[in-house]
């Protein structure tokens, strides 16, 4: 009777060889998203205008006089009327606060 030996194939374990591939895939797309692409979303989201700002530059454009003028004569500006009174400081403590009780 003959004894047929063969080496014994060895396994391909895919857990180490997925995780490496998508570490490199992964970096690789961060680093086109950082330096090789045209605009980013933070980019985009940054120069994006706000209200604020441009009638912040609308008042820039008006010049200093005319945007104290246009603030000061907004009807908001005249309703907030809200004044609260001067607030006293009471007393403040001993006048030498270094002497014995």
């Amino acid at each position: 009777m003959a004894f047929i030996v063969e080496q014994e194939k060895k396994k391909i374990e895919w857990v180490p060889i997925l995780e490496g591939v998508f570490i490199v895939a992964f970096f690789g797309v961060a680093v086109y998203y950082l330096f090789f692409s045209s605009s980013s979303l933070v980019e985009q989201v940054i120069f994006k205008q706000s209200d604020l700002e441009r009638s912040v530059t609308e008042l820039q454009s008006l010049g200093i006089k005319e945007a104290q003028d246009a603030v000061i004569s907004n009807p908001i500006f005249k309703s907030s009327g809200l004044k609260l009174p001067d607030v006293g400081t009471g007393e403040l403590g001993r006048e030498n606060p270094f002497l014995g009780i």
